[in-house]
């Protein structure tokens, strides 16, 4: 069954950042190291001469704070400030630059340098076809994937899978009446093509009518 094409989701970097300070500068000196030497992806980040001070910083306030006062520990607390919002910016720099090369080779990089592939605004792909409750009893909502040059879709239930009930309609939604509650039906679709063909049908989906 064709469907529509989709742009894929552009590609979003996440920083994952350890919350303990002594652990941030150990992951973000190893990112910073990892990302340094691999000039073929990331020539030029904008922030090298402010990252690498400021990792140094948190370095030495790190090393200074078991000993020091209130003011030595007041000093990491800046400092790792100072290192996160930095990362945030490379992190950015590092979308930026992957996104111009394909998304299947993205993984091993992001890891390279310890960044990662942020899930937010993914959705999981819609289903070939979905059945859900109608608004009143007996009813039941189908809804298809859009199919490229579809005159019209063959929607068909059943009880049993030998004996298909049969409606066609313009659209790749329609609600289904006077079904017998309790039972389980089962739902298809096929496609009408403007050319006078059709698509297969979409392996079954089963719901229990309320």
């Amino acid at each position: 069954m064709a469907r529509k094409p989709k742009p894929p989701h552009p590609l979003n970097v996440a920083t994952h950042l350890p919350t303990d300070d002594e652990q941030l500068f150990t992951h973000c000196s190893a990112g910073w190291t990892a990302m340094k030497a691999d000039t073929g992806h990331f020539p030029s980040p904008p922030m090298a001469s402010q990252l690498d001070a400021a990792l140094k910083a948190l370095g030495d306030a790190l090393t200074t704070a078991p000993n020091g006062g209130p003011v030595d520990r007041a000093a990491v607390k800046t400092a790792a400030a100072k290192v996160r919002g930095l990362w945030a910016q490379l992190a950015k720099y590092a979308q930026t630059v992957l996104r111009a090369i394909p998304v299947e080779d993205t993984p091993p990089i992001l890891a390279d340098v310890l960044l990662y592939k942020s899930a937010s605004g993914a959705h999981k792909p819609k289903p070939p076809l979905s059945a859900s409750h109608g608004a009143t009893s007996g009813t039941v909502v189908v809804t298809a994937l859009a199919i490229v040059h579809a005159l019209t879709y063959g929607f068909e239930w059943s009880v049993d899978q030998m004996t298909w009930s049969t409606t066609t309609v313009g659209q790749a939604r329609t609600t289904l009446t006077g079904l017998t509650p309790a039972k389980v039906y089962w739902f298809r679709v096929r496609a009408f093509l403007r050319d006078g063909t059709t698509t297969d049908y979409v392996h079954p989906v089963s719901l229990v009518v309320i």
